[in-house]
């Protein structure tokens, strides 16, 4: 059930990232992909080489999320490749980019990672959610279990002119019987 959660919500995400035109993860993923293999290395020897593991360049690679904005400059020393054409997914030609593509590059970068770390704290709110859904089903069902032949004893005493009461009464949710 965790498994299916994450996937829908890898979906979502990327179904976010697609519709609000942003920087295009699977394009930069299969970039990452073809330039480290072409460098002969593995995805645990990039990963090493970052100090991420390998499973984080898979995610990469498959277009599930992106490298933290602070290695960028160190990845792209790793693979031989500038910023530039990290964040376009594709190698640039010889010809040096505007200064307009420069900076719609760098604000369409900048959105998407905005965009992933609101969704972390999104995942992160529906995961907590979700646990807490969980634990009161949980905790609800102990309750029930423990409390539902539960069986109450009380001593009672009682006087008066006309009689003389004195014994337990058991009670549980069923009946009441006095001992």
């Amino acid at each position: 059930m965790v498994k299916l959660m994450k996937n829908c919500i890898i979906l979502i995400l990327k179904i976010f990232l697609e519709v609000s035109g942003s920087m295009d993860l699977g394009k930069v993923g299969k970039f990452i992909c073809r330039v480290r293999k072409e460098k002969h290395l593995t995805q645990n020897q990039l990963g090493e080489s970052l100090g991420v593991s390998g499973k984080a360049v898979s995610k990469w690679e498959r277009g599930i999320s992106a490298p933290d904005i602070s290695m960028l400059k160190e990845l792209c020393g790793t693979l031989g490749i500038t910023v530039q054409e990290l964040l376009a997914g594709e190698k640039v030609t010889d010809k040096p980019a505007t200064k307009e593509q420069v900076e719609d590059l760098t604000i369409s970068t900048i959105g998407t990672y905005n965009k992933l770390f609101k969704a972390k704290y999104i995942k992160v709110i529906i995961i907590l959610s979700t646990l807490l859904l969980v634990l009161s089903i949980v905790f609800s069902i102990i309750y029930i279990v423990n409390n539902y032949n539960k069986c109450f004893v009380y001593e009672v005493t009682s006087e008066n002119e006309q009689f003389h009461l004195e014994g337990l009464i058991a009670n549980n949710q069923k009946e009441s019987s006095l001992l």
